[in-house]
């Protein structure tokens, strides 16, 4: 059988073994549930432990037990103490990147590439950014590729990653994005305001985001009228802030929702077919 990143090297839509429903979605529910992931502090060490012993020694032997630690525990669950722990000992970057790229390459456990892709965002092995990037296309990854791939790369390197990987994931993975990217970079707030909401989950998921990160408000301040990805990725966003799932912020949570409708409201007017196709919203925004 391929190696699961064979299979998504190949394919980044195809099914992964042992991997039913929807990809990404465990994590993603999981994250912005009501749930106790935290397991004892015991099993954090034994599975340290596994871990350790894998690094300081890669054979099949020791990745089997990784595998079969991993798969019970799950990666979000426990991947991030197993590196707390593992930052007491002195494993040189080497050994991780040697461990991590054996397990992304060659395992055939989802939770275990999780687990690869986690110890290779503690290195700056750019090889192993390009592979992490590559698996970042399957959303089942894109939540533990994006923060390695940040924790890896230069900043302008990793936003152009995160922007390769923004346009090749559609829902849960796109969500997770979503969040590690860096604002700070204008072209990835207009990025945001015109494309960041659009989604497969629901709007109301990256609406607040996108709003605050992608400095919506601003962004309508300084232009005279919108063109058409503006306007769609603005209604989106108010879209997402007005019909909010229970556990997602709404309109009132945005802090600047009064003074967005307002330039929103002055710039849709200048357009009859923006006012037209937004007039499903405009009469819910809040007004001044």
């Amino acid at each position: 059988m391929a190696s699961i990143y064979e299979t998504i090297k190949n394919n980044p839509d195809a099914a992964l073994p042992n991997c039913p429903g929807v990809p990404g979605a465990y994590e993603g529910t999981l994250l912005r549930g009501k749930y106790k992931i935290k397991q004892s502090a015991f099993t954090e060490w034994k599975a340290s432990r596994i871990v350790k012993m894998f690094i300081l020694d890669p054979t099949d032997a020791n990745m089997a037990a990784v595998e079969k630690m991993i798969t019970k525990y799950t990666a979000i669950t426990i991947a991030d103490y197993i590196i707390s722990f593992l930052s007491r000992d002195k494993l040189s970057e080497e050994q991780l990147s040697k461990a991590g790229l054996k397990l992304i390459e060659t395992s055939e456990s989802t939770e275990a590439v999780k687990l690869g892709i986690t110890l290779l965002g503690r290195t700056k092995n750019r090889e192993a950014a390009e592979k992490i990037e590559t698996l970042s296309y399957c959303e089942e990854f894109t939540l533990y590729g994006a923060v390695a791939v940040k924790n890896i790369l230069p900043q302008d390197e990793a936003d152009a990653a995160h922007m390769r990987i923004a346009e090749k994931v559609h829902g849960w993975g796109k969500i997770a994005l979503m969040y590690e990217l860096n604002y700070d970079n204008e072209s990835i707030r207009e990025w945001t305001v015109k494309h960041g909401c659009e989604n497969d989950i629901g709007l109301s998921y990256l609406a607040n985001v996108c709003a605050i990160k992608g400095k919506m408000a601003s962004y309508m301040e300084s232009r005279d009228c919108l063109d058409n990805e503006a306007f769609h990725g603005i209604y989106n966003i108010f879209k997402g802030l007005l019909d909010a799932d229970s556990q997602n912020d709404g309109i009132y949570d945005y802090p600047e929702a009064v003074k967005a409708t307002r330039l929103f409201k002055e710039l849709v007017e200048k357009d009859p077919a923006q006012k037209s196709e937004a007039s499903d919203i405009i009469d819910r925004l809040p007004i001044t």
